[in-house]
C-alpha cells in the first residue's frame, strides 16, 4: 500500500470532522446501538423518529467512506501514529462538546477499542475495512436501516449475517475515527502555534 499523503489525512479528516460535528460520541454509539436492537428484533424502530435513523445512517455511509480513505491508503505499521498526528492526546473528551454541552470523560471512553487500537486507532480501521468490501458495508447499513424501520428482521434477511461481528467493527469503526479526529485537532492545534524566535547571541 502507499504511503498516507497529506490530502488523503485531509480529506479522511474532513470526513470525521463532519460526522462529529452533527454527533458526539455517546450519541453516536448510542443510535448504532439501538438500530441493530431494532434490525435483529420484530419490531419496528420507536426510538426516534424515522427521519432521525435515515439520517443517521446516511452520516454512517459518508464516516465509512472517510475510513476507507485510510484503509486504502496507508498500511498500518509502527510509523502509522506519527504519519496521522496520532500523538499527545490526553483528552478524549477535548473538542467533543458542540453547542454547550457538558463533557464526561466516562461516557467518551472508547469501551470497543483493544488497547492496541487505542494507541493505534488507525488498528480498528483496517480491521472493519477488511471484513468486507465498502460497498459491501454500504449495502448492509442500508439492510440495517430498512429492517430496523420495518417488521422484517436482519436474520431473516441475511440469515449468515454475524450481527456479532458486525456490531463489533461498527462501533469500533465509530470510536476509531473519534480519536483519529481528536489527534487531527491536537496536530492542527500544534501547527497554528506561532514558532519560538530563537534567542540571538549577544557578542
Amino acid at each position: 500500500m502507499a504511503k498516507l499523503q497529506e490530502h488523503d489525512i485531509q480529506y479522511a479528516g474532513n470526513g470525521i470532522n463532519r460526522f462529529f460535528d452533527v454527533y458526539r460520541l455517546p450519541a453516536a454509539i448510542g443510535y448504532m446501538e439501538r438500530l441493530l436492537e431494532a434490525a435483529t428484533l420484530p419490531k419496528v424502530w420507536r426510538h426516534d423518529v424515522p427521519a432521525n435513523a435515515l439520517c443517521f445512517m446516511e452520516n454512517m455511509e459518508q464516516l465509512l467512506a472517510a475510513a476507507y480513505t485510510l484503509h486504502n491508503s496507508h498500511n498500518v505499521n509502527d510509523e502509522a501514529i506519527t504519519a496521522t498526528g496520532v500523538t499527545g492526546v490526553t483528552d478524549i473528551t477535548a473538542g467533543a462538546a458542540p453547542n454547550g454541552h457538558q463533557n464526561n470523560a466516562w461516557e467518551y471512553f472508547p469501551r470497543s477499542l483493544t488497547l492496541r487500537q487505542f494507541g493505534n486507532p488507525l488498528m480498528a480501521i483496517n480491521q472493519c475495512c477488511s471484513y468486507m468490501p465498502g460497498a459491501e458495508w454500504k449495502q448492509l447499513l442500508r439492510d440495517i436501516t430498512e429492517c430496523a424501520l420495518g417488521n422484517t428482521t436482519l436474520y431473516e434477511l441475511l440469515p449468515d449475517c454475524n450481527i456479532l461481528r458486525v456490531r463489533r467493527y461498527l462501533l469500533r469503526l465509530v470510536e476509531g475515527c473519534y480519536i483519529i479526529g481528536l489527534c487531527s485537532q491536537a496536530k492542527n492545534e500544534i501547527k497554528k502555534r506561532p514558532e519560538k524566535k530563537k534567542a540571538g547571541i549577544k557578542k
